[in-house]
């Protein structure tokens, strides 16, 4: 899905060249110029959703995780007090991430106000919508 996208992942405008991100909408989502890595596997990815179900409830049938910035802030891990959730995608709705990024940029677009909201690549180049929590 990501190699079709030419706009930034977060505020959907172009960018000018092959990167996937503005700087200013970078530093807004996560207090800084670059973009965390997603390191995490999908098998550990699915066990730290699961791990986290049995503690945090987050409404809603997607996958998601409470994730939180390294103290370098170049990736993010699980965390039940995290600043962040991260939906990833699901084998029978694999667009849902830039469909919930997509319906927040137009709410953001028509006025609303929306919560800090991207999409973030994970290790297997797949998509994930990341929003800072709001609760």
């Amino acid at each position: 899905m990501n190699e079709k996208m030419t706009g930034c992942w977060v505020c959907l405008k172009d960018t000018g060249a092959a990167a996937h991100y503005h700087g200013p909408c970078l530093k807004r989502l996560f207090g800084r110029p670059a973009c965390p890595q997603v390191d995490l596997g999908s098998t550990t990815l699915n066990e730290a959703i699961a791990a986290q179900s049995d503690r945090i409830s987050i409404s809603g049938v997607q996958g998601k995780l409470v994730v939180e910035l390294t103290d370098e802030g170049t990736s993010v891990r699980p965390s039940e007090s995290g600043g962040y959730i991260l939906k990833v995608p699901v084998d029978s709705y694999k667009y849902l991430p830039g469909n919930e990024q997509l319906t927040m940029a137009l709410a953001k677009m028509a006025g609303l106000v929306v919560p800090d909201f991207g999409l973030v690549a994970l290790p297997d180049t797949r998509l994930a919508y990341v929003v800072k929590r709001f609760d």
